[in-house]
C-alpha cells in the first residue's frame, strides 16, 4: 500500500517533498505554504503533474469521508434491525438477503456493486463455472469440517450446526419460488430524497476540517468471524464490500431500504440467536474456569497433566454411578498419557455432553469442575507459593511476540536464573543456560542464545548429528538428566578442559506437545561450579513447561516462515498470470500477546513491484492514526473481509486471511493502478490463487499445530523442504485436478461436440496431456471415460518414464500461448486444461531441479 501520497507513480524527473495530508489540523494558511515549498526547484512543465497529485490526494480523503459517512449510516440501519439489542444479527439471514437484492437489480445497475456470493464479499471456497450465479450463499464454512478429527463439538457448534442445516433447508425448498418471483419484479432505483433522512445515503458530504475527529476503528481490538452470527462492525465492513468502488448513492440507498423492509427474524430465529450469544458467553466462562482448574492440577508446570490419575478421580464422579459414560468418552482418549489444557477442557466437555444426554439433562459443568477441584491433594503454603509464582514466568514468556525473540531469549535466562535463586535446593549454584535451534538439514544445531559465560565459548557455534548426545535428545523428543558429567562419554565439550571436571547437565528438547518434531534444545549446566546432583525433580519438570512455551513461539516462527515460502509462489505466478498487477503488499496481523489473539497490531512485511520484491527486515508497524490512508487496511483487519478501494487513483484489492481461529492474520494488498477492474482471465486467476493460499495455510496449521502432514506427490515424500517451499504450486495443481474431477458428462460431451472449432494450440494442449498421463494420443471420445480420470492420478513428479520431450513442448506452448483460446466454445474446461498442464510442467520443473 501506499505510504504516503509522495510514493504515487508519477514522473521520474518530480521528485517532491510535502505533505498536504497529516493527522493534525492544516488551515488554508499551511496547505498554501506546503503547496508554494513543493513548487520549488520544479520547472513550469511539472506543474500539471503536482496538480494531478494534489488532485488525487483531495478525491482520496473525500472518498474517505464518504466511506466514513457510509459506515456510520450501515452501523445505524444495523442498531434498527437489531431490535433486541443483542449485538448480531444472524449471518445466513443477511447474506440471503444481500443475494436477493443482487438479483433484483438490473443488469446495468449489478456494474456497481459486487456479487454477494463470490470473492471479496465472502471467502471464495469454490469456483466453479457451473454455479449459478443467484445462488444463496451463507459463507458458512460447516463446524464439523473446520473441527479437526476427534475434537468435541461445544453446545454452541451444536446450535450453529442445527440452525444452518434448518436455513439449509428452507433456502433449497423456497430457492425455486425465489428465482421465478425475481425474474417477474426488479428493483426500480430512486434517487436518495425520497428515503426517510436518517437512513438516506448521498454523495453530498460535509467536511472533515481535523482528521483526529475522524473516527477509525480500534486498532488493536480484532473481531472474530462467525458463521452464524454478525456483528455491527461486521455488518457494515460487508455491506461496504459489497457496495463496490463507485458507491453509487441511488443503488445503496436501495440497498438499506430493502434491508429494513425485508430482514426479519421468525420467533424461533430469535430464539436461536439469543441460545447462540448466551452459549458463546458460557463456553467462554466454562473454558476460563477450566483452565485455571487445569493450572491447578498442573503442580509441575510441564504444561500437560498425566491422564491416568484424572480418569480415576472421573469415574468417582456422583459416587461412580456414571462410571459407564464416563469410561465411554474416556476409550476415544486410551491413545493419549498425558493431557494439554486443551484436551482436558475438551475432555470435560465431552463428559459434560455425554451425561446431559444419557440423563436426561440438567447436568453442570460447574459441578464436575468442583468435584475434580475437591479431589486435588492440598499443598502446603511453599508449594503453593513455587507453583503460582512458576505460572505466572510461563505467562510472561508466552507473552512475548514472536518477532522478538532475543528478548524472548533473554527473559528465558533471567527466568530459569531468579527460579534457582528463589526455589533451588543449592543458594550457590551457578548455571550455565544456552538455546540451539535445528538447522534445515537437521543434521546439525546452532548455538543462538547463551549466558554471558557460555558466549565465547557457543554463541553461533554448530553441533554436528554425531558429535555428543544432544541429537538423541533430539530425535526422541524426551530430556535428559545427567547429574555426574564426568561419568558420561557421550557428551560433547567445547571447552577440553571440562572433561576433567564434573557438574550436571540437563537437555530438554523444545518441542510442542503435540508434535514429534522439534526444534532445538534447551541446556542447563552447573559445569562452572562443578556441583553434581545440583537438580532436583521440580526444577528439570519447570524446565520442561519452558521449553514448552518457547515451542509454542516457534510454531509461530514455523507459520511465519512457512507463510512467506507461499507468499512467494503466489508473487511468481502473479507475475506468470497477472501483468496487470502492480503491486503486491503484505501486512500481518500480529497479536501483542500470545496469550490474547483479539488485540494485534498491523505490519508491513513486504512489498512487490516493478518485477522486484522487497522483503523488510524489521516489520513496518501501520498506524492509521498516523497515515489516515491506512484506514481501509486496519478496517479490513479487524473485522476480517475483503475488500476493493481506491487510494490515491489506484485501486486495491485487499485479501484478508483469517486462521482456523477465526481471527483475521493477515493481508493482502494487490493494487491494479488506475484500472477499475482486472481483466477476466486474471481475476479469475488471482481469485483461484487467493483461494489456494487459504488451502495452503490451511495445511500449514495442521502440520504445525496437529502433527498431520499431506504428502501427495512423489517429490513431497522426498524432501520437507522442497514439499513446504512449492506448498502453493501442489495445491493450486491439486484443486485444478478438482475442478477436472468435477466436471459433468453433459460438459465434457459438450467440449467434444466443440472438436471443430478447436484450434491448432487447443488440440497441442490435449496431444500433450494424453502423452504424458496415457504415453498415447487419445481419441476425444475417449476423454471422458480415459483421459479425464488419469489426469486427476497423475504425478508430475513421479520419474516413470522419460518425457523430457513432452515437457520441452509443454513449455514452449505455455510461453506462447495465444489469449484468444479463452474466447472459444466450453473456454471454461479449456482453461482447466492449460492450468493443468501449466502447473504440471512447473511442477515437474521445480522437482527436477532438486
Amino acid at each position: 500500500m501506499i505510504e504516503q501520497f509522495n510514493e504515487m507513480p508519477k514522473p521520474n524527473d518530480l521528485k517532491l517533498d510535502i505533505s498536504p495530508f497529516q493527522s493534525h489540523r492544516m488551515h488554508l494558511g499551511t496547505f498554501s505554504e506546503n503547496f508554494l515549498n513543493g513548487l520549488k526547484n520544479q520547472s513550469s512543465k511539472n506543474f500539471d503533474s503536482i496538480i494531478n497529485i494534489y488532485r488525487h490526494c483531495a478525491q482520496t480523503y473525500s472518498n474517505i469521508v464518504q466511506e466514513h459517512e457510509l459506515n456510520l449510516l450501515l452501523q445505524h440501519l444495523f442498531n434498527r434491525l437489531d431490535d433486541k439489542q443483542s449485538g448480531y444479527l444472524l449471518r445466513p439471514t443477511v447474506m440471503k438477503i444481500l443475494q436477493t437484492f443482487y438479483n433484483t437489480l438490473n443488469d446495468n445497475d449489478k456494474q456497481y456493486v459486487n456479487q454477494p456470493n463470490q470473492w471479496p464479499v465472502i471467502k471464495q471456497t469454490i469456483l466453479n463455472n457451473e454455479n449459478k450465479s443467484n445462488e444463496t450463499s451463507s459463507e458458512s464454512e460447516i463446524v464439523q469440517e473446520e473441527k479437526r478429527s476427534g475434537s468435541p463439538v461445544t453446545n454452541e457448534q451444536q446450535i450453529v450446526s442445527s440452525s444452518s442445516a434448518d436455513e439449509t433447508e428452507k433456502v433449497d425448498e423456497g430457492q425455486e419460488q425465489t428465482n421465478e418471483e425475481q425474474k417477474k419484479s426488479h428493483i426500480e432505483l430512486k434517487h436518495p430524497s425520497v428515503y426517510e433522512v436518517e437512513f438516506r445515503f448521498t454523495n453530498e458530504q460535509k467536511p472533515i476540517y481535523n482528521l483526529e475527529h475522524f473516527d477509525t476503528v480500534d486498532h488493536e481490538k480484532s473481531i472474530r468471524f462467525d458463521e452464524q452470527l454478525i456483528d455491527k462492525i461486521q455488518f457494515s465492513a460487508l455491506l461496504l464490500s459489497f457496495s463496490g468502488v463507485k458507491k453509487n448513492e441511488m443503488v445503496i440507498s436501495a440497498l438499506i431500504d430493502y434491508f429494513r423492509s425485508n430482514y426479519k427474524e421468525t420467533n424461533e430465529e430469535k430464539n436461536a440467536k439469543k441460545m447462540l450469544v448466551q452459549q458463546r458467553l458460557i463456553d467462554t466462562e466454562q473454558r476460563s474456569q477450566s483452565d485455571l482448574l487445569f493450572e491447578k492440577i498442573n503442580t509441575t508446570c510441564t504444561g500437560v497433566i498425566k491422564l491416568e490419575p484424572l480418569a480415576n478421580i472421573l469415574k468417582q464422579y456422583k459416587d461412580g454411578t456414571v462410571t459407564e459414560q464416563i469410561e465411554q468418552v474416556l476409550q476415544t482418549y486410551q491413545d493419549q498419557t498425558q493431557l494439554s489444557s486443551t484436551q482436558f477442557y475438551d475432555l470435560l466437555i465431552n463428559i459434560h455432553q455425554t451425561l446431559n444426554e444419557t440423563m436426561g439433562g440438567g447436568e453442570k459443568f460447574d459441578d464436575l469442575l468442583k468435584f475434580v477441584d475437591s479431589q486435588q491433594p492440598q499443598l502446603n503454603t511453599s508449594d503453593r507459593t513455587r507453583i503460582h509464582t512458576r505460572h505466572q514466568w510461563l505467562k510472561r514468556i508466552r507473552n512475548i511476540p514472536f518477532r522478538t525473540l532475543g528478548l524472548l531469549y533473554k527473559e528465558v535466562m533471567d527466568i530459569i536464573q531468579k527460579d534457582s535463586e528463589t526455589f533451588s535446593n543449592q543458594q550457590t549454584k551457578h548455571l550455565s543456560i544456552y538455546i540451539a535451534l535445528v538447522e534445515k538439514d537437521r543434521n546439525q544445531l546452532r548455538y543462538v542464545a547463551t549466558t554471558n559465560d557460555q558466549t565465547d565459548l557457543l554463541l553461533g557455534k554448530t553441533l554436528q548429528r554425531d558429535e555428543g548426545i544432544s541429537f538423541q535428545i533430539l530425535d526422541s523428543g524426551k530430556w535428559a538428566y545427567i547429574n555426574q558429567t564426568k561419568n558420561h562419554s557421550r557428551i560433547k565439550f567445547f571447552n577440553p578442559d571440562a572433561k576433567n571436571q564434573s557438574g550436571s547437565f540437563v537437555l530438554i528438547p523444545l518441542k510442542r506437545f503435540q508434535r514429534t518434531y522439534s526444534n532445538g534444545l534447551l541446556g542447563i549446566d552447573t559445569l562452572q561450579d562443578k556441583k553434581e546432583k545440583a537438580f532436583v525433580q521440580h526444577e528439570v519438570q519447570f524446565y520442561e513447561g519452558i521449553a514448552s512455551a518457547l515451542s509454542d513461539t516457534f510454531t509461530f516462527v514455523d507459520f511465519d516462515k512457512n507463510m512467506m515460502k507461499i507468499l512467494h509462489r503466489f508473487i511468481y505466478w502473479i507475475k506468470q498470470r497477472c501483468s496487470n498487477i502492480s503491486i503486491v503488499d503484505y501486512y500481518t496481523y500480529e497479536p501483542t500477546s500470545m496469550n490474547n489473539p483479539s488485540e494485534r497490531l498491523l505490519k508491513h512485511v513486504f512489498t512487490y513491484s516493478s518485477g522486484n520484491l522487497t522483503v523488510f527486515n524489521t516489520p513496518k508497524l501501520v498506524n492509521s492514526r498516523e497515515q489516515v490512508f491506512k484506514y481501509n487496511l486496519e478496517h479490513a483487519a479487524v473485522t476480517c473481509q475483503s475488500t476493493i478501494t481506491s487510494f490515491l487513483g489506484q485501486i486495491h484489492m485487499i485479501q484478508a486471511m483469517r486462521g482456523r481461529d477465526n481471527y483475521c492474520f493477515a493481508l493482502i494488498d494487490t493494487i491494479i493502478g488506475e484500472q477499475e477492474d482486472l481483466p477476466n482471465e486474471q481475476k479469475q486467476d488471482l481469485i483461484s490463487m487467493y483461494r489456494c493460499i487459504y488451502t495452503a495455510v490451511d495445511e500449514l496449521e495442521q502440520e504445525l499445530i496437529d502433527d498431520t502432514t499431506k504428502k501427495f506427490l512423489t517429490y513431497e515424500k522426498k524432501s520437507d523442504d522442497m514439499r513446504l517451499n512449492y506448498l502453493f504450486d501442489r495445491t493450486w495443481y491439486m484443486d485444478v485436478c478438482n475442478k477436472v474431477k468435477q466436471l459433468s458428462s453433459e460438459k465434457i460431451q459438450e467440449f467434444i461436440n466443440n472438436k471443430s472449432k478447436w484450434n491448432e494450440q487447443i488440440k497441442q494442449i490435449l496431444s500433450i496431456i494424453s502423452r504424458l498421463v496415457k504415453q498415447k494420443e487419445l481419441n476425444p471420445a475417449d476423454y471422458a471415460g480415459i483421459l479425464f480420470p488419469a489426469m486427476i492420478e497423475f504425478d508430475p513428479t513421479t520419474k516413470d518414464y522419460d518425457q523430457n520431450d513432452l515437457w520441452n513442448r509443454a513449455e514452449q506452448l505455455i510461453q506462447t500461448i495465444d489469449p484468444s483460446i479463452w474466447q472459444q466454445p466450453s473456454s471454461d474446461i479449456i482453461k482447466i486444461l492449460y492450468d493443468w498442464l501449466n502447473l504440471a510442467y512447473e511442477l515437474e520443473k521445480l522437482s527436477k531441479a532438486q
